[in-house]
């Protein structure tokens, strides 16, 4: 048997092995500890720990995290470790995490409506001692009207708060979404809400480094993903065409669509090489922490060598081969097939949440 025999045979056994964690769980956890307060953990979506959607470098609340994902044997979050971050203030916004997840702010990012919904409205006047003995002393009618006076004020007061809070989730929703005629204004005004607040606590730098990416975006010709979403969808195509072709060559013994697999296979192999190449480019890009996207990039790499063994195999016998070596060839097809469905859903899996 032939050293590229032995080669693919090897290949093919390690492959039936069974990999470990192939989807990022990191929300999944977050969402789970904190359920009462899912719904808006659960929009922001990666930018409860990131930048932003096209910005995958971590904010303030991703980096209280990361040292403890990165000590542990798993490598995965876990309720402990945001346990153990909730009474930080990450944004420095003088919030806490937990307070700003119960208020449904973003404990990465400084937020005035944050501050305001996290922080308790003051209790009627008329509940402390003097004011009660005041009460007393007034009589019953003086009592009704100040708890009136009270309840009016208090009823103002969440009114206002709650306006707050909307319009100030309204700006950053606007902004997540890339309104950057919005945020121009925002910025040349310098009426932004959450501006002043990242000024006035010194977190400018993260509002840095979440604009650059974005506006560097809209005035290049190339998308941060470097069109790796629209080239890939080729590779697996053509692969997945060539393994049916093949399939039927067989079955039929037709040498028609043996040629036409051979030739699906080689532009299959073409088009994984450039995936590849773009894919790590957008990895390398956009940011994305490496456990992210490990067993999609991993996966793809093996599938993509696993098609150029096919290809090599069949160089000089594209008529067809024998014994052995077919053996090895519809094995390494029938892998490859399912090594690709699964790295296609990975990848959609990262378009998603990212």
């Amino acid at each position: 048997m032939s050293r590229l025999m032995r080669a693919a045979l090897i290949l093919a056994g390690l492959l039936a092995a069974p990999l470990a964690g192939a989807r990022p769980e990191f929300l999944t956890t977050l969402t789970q500890t904190y359920k009462a307060h899912s719904a808006p953990l659960i929009k922001r979506g990666c930018v409860n720990c990131h930048v932003s959607d096209t910005n995958f470098k971590l904010n303030p609340f991703g980096k209280q995290l990361d040292p403890l994902v990165k000590a542990s044997s798993g490598k995965a979050l876990t309720a402990a470790m945001l346990k153990k971050v909730e009474a930080l203030d990450a944004d420095g916004d003088g919030v806490t995490n937990l307070a700003e997840i119960n208020a449904g702010t973003a404990p990465g990012k400084p937020d005035a409506a944050g501050k305001s919904a996290a922080t308790p409205p003051p209790g009627p006047a008329a509940t402390t001692g003097g004011e009660v003995g005041e009460k007393s002393e007034a009589g019953e009618h003086d009592e009704a009207k100040e708890h009136d006076e009270a309840k009016e004020h208090d009823e103002a007061k969440e009114h206002d708060e709650a306006k707050e809070h909307d319009e100030a989730k309204e700006h950053d929703e606007a902004a997540a979404s890339g309104n950057s005629a919005a945020g121009t204004e925002a910025a040349a005004s310098g009426n932004s809400a959450a501006g002043t607040e990242v000024a006035a606590s010194g977190n400018s730098a993260a509002g840095t480094e979440a604009a650059a990416p974005d506006a560097e975006s809209k005035n290049s010709l190339l998308p941060p993903n470097l069109f790796h979403p629209a080239l890939i969808h080729f590779p697996i195509a053509l692969f997945l065409a060539a393994v049916l072709l093949d399939i039927l060559a067989w079955a039929w013994r037709s040498p028609a669509f043996r040629t036409a697999s051979w030739y699906n296979l080689v532009m299959a192999g073409l088009g994984a090489a450039a995936g590849l190449i773009s894919g790590y480019l957008a990895y390398l890009r956009m940011g994305f922490p490496w456990a992210f996207v490990r067993n999609h990039l991993i996966l793809t790499l093996i599938a993509s060598i696993m098609i150029w063994i096919m290809i090599a195999m069949r160089w000089k016998r594209r008529d067809g081969l024998t014994g052995t070596a077919q053996i090895v060839y519809y094995a390494l097809g029938l892998i490859g097939a399912l090594i690709i469905a699964y790295a296609g859903h990975l990848g959609g899996v990262i378009a998603g949440t990212g």
